[in-house]
């Protein structure tokens, strides 16, 4: 049977579209010859997820993003399709997180498996959530980042207006007073260091006589302990016993004038004999008085030796 050009044309043209098709959909992740189950996930925020984008599960993709569309209850919510090669065992509760594949920020969707052991039939609904990608975190560092670049223009122009030609003539005078104060820190301690060194050579000096003089201060302390073993060896427990005999004595004496025994007691405690010598020394006040009014009456004096009554 002879083929005839026409049909050979449309042969070829027919496995060229097949041939397209088919490389299309590889260049898409999508396996033509391959057998797979879809799953569907509902999102608040798809998060940049798009149609194509592959799906893992510990870092190896089993599958793709088949479609997104919005929910029909008007509510928002975004369905998600994914279709997952049907030998991947998927348990019902796993989890589909959407994360960041790289650090460029691509999207992937993230299969996390439970502990359950029933496995998810095709057409069933996964639960689905978002992780801060990194991306996203360093989003906050960005933002503080700007605000730092911000202020540090700030200051860079406060100080490119602050510092103007005085205030350069003023730090050069600030400098300067600086480097004159050193010099006369570093003279302060030139001196410092000469008063040192002389201060250590009379300690020295001191060190040396005291040293040579450790003859007598030897002699000095053997003295002084022959002192202090003098003074060990005296009788100070007899002489404590006689001054506290001479105590009880005197005390005894001193009851007896108070008892007025003896002359001492009765001159002490007897008031007649202070009453005489305060009338004697009264009536010899009076005595001297009258002498002296009337010598006449005590003493005679005669001229030519008669007597005068």
């Amino acid at each position: 049977m002879k083929i005839s050009n026409e049909v050979k044309v449309g042969i070829a043209f027919t496995l060229t579209i097949a041939g397209f098709f088919w490389g299309m959909n590889f260049l898409k992740g999508t396996d033509l010859f391959s057998t797979s189950n879809k799953y569907y996930v509902v999102y608040d925020d798809v998060n940049g997820i798009v149609k194509s984008n592959p799906v893992i599960m510990n870092g190896f993709k089993i599958g793709q993003v088949d479609k997104i569309v919005y929910a029909e209850d008007k509510s928002g919510r975004l369905i998600v399709t994914l279709r997952v090669d049907d030998n991947v065992f998927i348990p019902k509760s796993s989890n589909a997180a959407i994360v960041s594949s790289d650090l460029l920020g691509s999207k992937a969707i993230e299969l996390e498996m439970s502990e359950d052991k029933t496995p998810a039939k095709n057409g069933d609904t996964l639960v689905g959530n978002v992780q801060s990608g990194l991306t996203d975190q360093i989003k906050p560092l960005k933002n503080k980042a700007e605000g730092l670049v911000t202020s540090l223009d700030s200051l860079s122009y406060a100080l490119t207006q602050l510092i103007n030609e005085r205030s350069r003539n003023s730090l050069n005078n600030i400098f300067a007073n600086l480097e004159s104060t050193t010099e006369g820190l570093d003279k302060m301690v030139n001196n410092s260091n000469s008063k040192l060194n002389s201060a250590l050579s009379n300690i020295d000096g001191v060190a040396g006589n005291l040293n040579n003089k450790q003859t007598d201060i030897n002699g000095i302390l053997k003295n002084v302990n022959s002192l202090s073993d003098s003074l060990s060896r005296l009788q100070l427990n007899l002489t404590i016993e006689k001054l506290n005999k001479t105590i009880a004595e005197l005390n005894s004496v001193l009851g007896k004038i108070d008892n007025s025994q003896g002359s001492l007691g009765k001159l002490v405690n007897d008031d007649s004999l202070y009453n005489n010598l305060n009338n004697a020394s009264a009536n010899l006040d009076k005595l001297l008085i009258d002498l002296k009014a009337n010598p006449g009456r005590y003493v005679n004096i005669s001229v030519f030796g008669r007597k005068n009554k």
